[in-house]
């Protein structure tokens, strides 16, 4: 992932659609490091899916507007609630000490490779960053107990509720105002419009 330092550090191309495509690259660079001025990040990774499509994706959204859409049938959708969050486990072992991945589901447990003991994920790996999971092991977790066809390999364990506008709110505005201040104030350069319209519509960076 390219960081704002490194995007900013790269020639500007000369053909209008790549100076749109750098522009795009170095405002999105911005987005993920960016934090309002209590500190706190202003974008974050949520798991969000449909129901009537049947398909599950991960997404960075703003966090005063965490909202996405399915791009096979438009609807817009709230993110799956953290605890119910499904995918790539991130597991370490109390008894052993142990650490290794297995898919899951969050609150669920898998048992350890090395010592057979169940054990809960610290966390699921957002597919932003993921690792592409494979593993030669027999996996066995609290879905399935090692019979097979497991679950979390191979359905959708959770879904989005349908996302109901509700207007602005006093604190989307104030992020948004302390957004826009901090582009004024320290990146005027930068070329705003050429934001790609999926962040203006539903929340995704």
């Amino acid at each position: 992932m390219m960081s704002y330092a490194e995007a900013v550090q790269r020639p500007a191309p000369t053909n209008a659609f790549e100076l749109k495509r750098f522009n795009t690259h170095q405002t999105n660079a911005l987005f993920r490091q960016m934090k309002g001025y209590d500190g706190t990040p202003m974008t974050v990774v949520r798991q969000f899916s449909c129901k009537q499509c049947y398909k599950a994706w991960w997404t960075r959204v703003r966090v005063y507007k965490q909202v996405s859409r399915c791009k096979n049938c438009f609807v817009k959708y709230d993110p799956i609630p953290t605890d119910l969050e499904f995918g790539c486990g991130y597991f370490e072992c109390k008894f052993c000490e142990n650490t290794f991945l297995g898919k899951i589901q969050y609150g669920h447990t898998s048992k350890c490779y090395t010592c057979q003991m169940d054990c809960l994920p610290k966390y699921i790996i957002n597919r932003v960053n993921d690792p592409n999971f494979r593993s030669v092991k027999k996996h066995s977790c609290e879905l399935c107990h090692g019979r097979g066809r497991c679950r979390a390999y191979n359905e959708i364990l959770a879904f989005s509720e349908i996302h109901i506008p509700t207007g602005s709110t006093l604190m989307s505005l104030n992020l948004q105002d302390d957004l826009n201040e901090r582009f004024i104030d320290d990146f005027d350069e930068i070329d705003l419009p050429d934001i790609r319209e999926s962040a203006d519509e539903d929340g995704s960076i």
